[in-house]
Parts: C-alpha cells; structure tokens; sequence
C-alpha cells in the first residue's frame, strides 16, 4: 500500500476508474488519499467511460415490486440471474414509479393531485438525490434521457394547454441537470394527449410516444430538442417499451409480436423489424446472441426467448407482487459534480 501510495496521482485515478463500482466504494474506506481521487470531478465520468467500454458479458437491472429496491446480474453464457441484493433506499414519495434509468441514475415520477409528474432522481450507490421543480398542470407525457455528446441528462415534459376550449395542444418543456434554470419552455404542439402513451421510452437518443389515436409513435430527439411523427410498424395498439438501446413496439392483440426500430447512418429512415411472435410477456431486454429477455406479470417468471421456434425457458422468479425489471448499472455518476446545488443524501 506504501509503494502504491507513492504513484502519481493520475495514475492512481486510471487505475481506480478502471476497477469496478463496489469495488470503488471499498476502496474509499481504505485510505485518504484514495477518497480524495475517487471525489476528483472527473473520476465518475472517467469511470463511466471503462464501463461502458468493458464488456463483462453480463446485464445488470433493479427489480422492484415494493420498497426496497433490489439489484441483480444476468450472466448469458451461463443463462441465469444472480442472486438479488437488496438496495436499502427511502424513497422520497409514497406513490411514485421508475420514470428511467441513464447511467445509475434514476428518475422517479409520483402522482400529484390529479397527476403524474417527475418528481426526483437519484443514484442509489452515491446516495445522492434531487428533488425537480413541480409542473402545476393537468396532464403531462415525461420522459428521462442522456445525451452523450454534451454530457447532459435531460428530463421532457409535454403538459397540457388549453387553447379554444379544447385540450388538443400541449407546452414542451425541458429540464437539464446541472443548468440551473429549471424548466425550459421549448414551446408549443398540437396534439391530444389523451390517446398518447405514458409514460415515454429512451431509445436511440431520443424519448417516444405512442399516438394511438394517430397510430402514430412521437419521437422527442434529446440533442436537437425536436419532436417529430414516425410511422407505426402495423395497424393496432402498441405497447412501447425501451429493450437495450432499442425501441419496440409490442402488440398483444396477435398473440403478441415484438417489433424493433431500427436506423440508418443517418438516422433518417425508419426500419421497423419483426423479431418475435407469440411471445405474450413484458420485454426487458434483447441479449446479444439475438434472444429476448421478458417477464410474466401473472406469475412473476423472467423467460427467456429465442428468435427460432423454440420453446422459451424460465429463468427466475421473482415473487408475488413484482412490478418491473429495469436495466441499471451501478455507477457513481454524481449530481453534484453534474451541477446539482441542491444535491441531497438519502437516508
């Protein structure tokens, strides 16, 4: 430890920012000057960076079904969860659900009066969280995101304006962590929300909406803050859900069939492919050797299926009560380093 504590202090931090997040954290309990380096305002985001380019072979989620929280790992060569280990977090809301997650941080919405609304966001590791300011309005579409171009976390709100007497236009809003200017007015749509689908899905670096009324999917572009229509895969009720870094479209009517977006090089042309039928579950995720990932609401089972006619296979259950599984990775992403002067410590 001696001989390690006379590196340079650049190399410290490389060589820490390359060990993995629970590691870190002991590693912080270890020394002074280890604390310090892992407190550097470019340690989470360096750390970000060997995450995301170490490939571990593994998927990791939150599994909620009621406060507490639980964290847990799907290894695919070995085709099984790991065993859940709980996340002792307070939550800051009674009635509030997973909005997002983006890089270990969570953004949570909770029902205000008469409506949802984006309440907070935290990173259960660093324990750190900040309460968004309120949007006094009837009815809203959020949405949570990353932009990583610009090393920015974006929360989107459509509310509801009306104009005429009618509820057919709504306000886009904004909110950037770290800006300090709370919620952008980015101006007004038409639309009406009360055949769109709540509440958004990240994807591709945008949020998305299904217009049902339309039959038509709203797709919020993060980096150049603009809303554009893109054509459903099929006629019918779609159930978007964000599996990976890909959007879906799930339609139950059929038996269930699971269609996924995908693009261009230049982002412009839309390609919808069916991947899955009959698969009658909620996606997850997409593994990487083409399998789906998807629970059972009825009998709170993960399955795991595959492209070709095969059987699907259960995995793990995870209980009565079990209400969703999101794709997280444990980071130390910080809200204060991003900007946050309001950052708290949850209890």
């Amino acid at each position: 430890m001696g001989k390690f504590n006379m590196l340079p202090s650049d190399i410290v931090l490389d060589i820490l920012s390359r060990s993995p997040t629970e590691s870190i954290l002991e590693c912080k309990l270890v020394s002074k000057p280890f604390r310090n380096v892992i407190r550097h305002p470019s340690f989470s985001h360096k750390h970000l960076d060997h995450l995301n380019d170490f490939d571990s072979g593994k998927l990791s989620f939150i599994s909620w079904s009621q406060f507490p929280f639980s964290y847990t790992e799907y290894d695919e060569s070995l085709n099984r969860f790991s065993r859940k280990t709980r996340i002792n977090l307070s939550p800051k809301f009674e009635d509030c659900c997973i909005l997002g997650s983006c890089n270990g941080l969570i953004c949570f919405f909770e029902w205000f009066k008469d409506h949802y609304s984006p309440a907070y966001i935290c990173n259960p590791i660093t324990r750190e969280y900040v309460a968004l300011p309120e949007v006094e309005v009837r009815y809203m579409l959020t949405g949570f995101g990353y932009v990583p171009s610009t090393n920015e976390y974006k929360v989107v709100s459509i509310c509801n304006n009306r104009r005429g007497g009618e509820w057919k236009y709504g306000t886009v809003q904004v909110y950037i962590l770290g800006s300090g200017i709370g919620w952008r007015n980015l101006g007004n749509i038409e639309i009406n929300m009360s055949y769109v689908s709540q509440p958004g899905e990240f994807a591709n670096g945008a949020i998305y909406w299904a217009d049902i009324e339309e039959g038509t999917i709203l797709a919020f572009d993060l980096a150049v803050e603009e809303l554009r229509i893109i054509p459903s895969p099929r006629a019918g009720e779609p159930n978007l859900v964000a599996v990976g870094n890909f959007l879906c479209a799930n339609y139950e009517e059929d038996g269930g069939s699971l269609w996924v977006l995908k693009k261009n090089e230049n982002a412009q042309d839309v390609i919808w492919s069916k991947e899955f039928s009959h698969i009658n579950l909620e996606p997850i995720t997409l593994t990487k050797s083409g399998g789906l990932l998807g629970y059972n609401l009825h009998d709170g089972n993960v399955y795991r299926y595959t492209p070709k006619a095969s059987p699907s296979r259960m995995l793990v259950n995870f209980g009565k009560g079990f209400r969703v599984l999101v794709l997280h990775k444990n980071t130390l992403v910080s809200l204060k380093a991003l900007g946050e002067e309001d950052t708290e410590l949850m209890d």
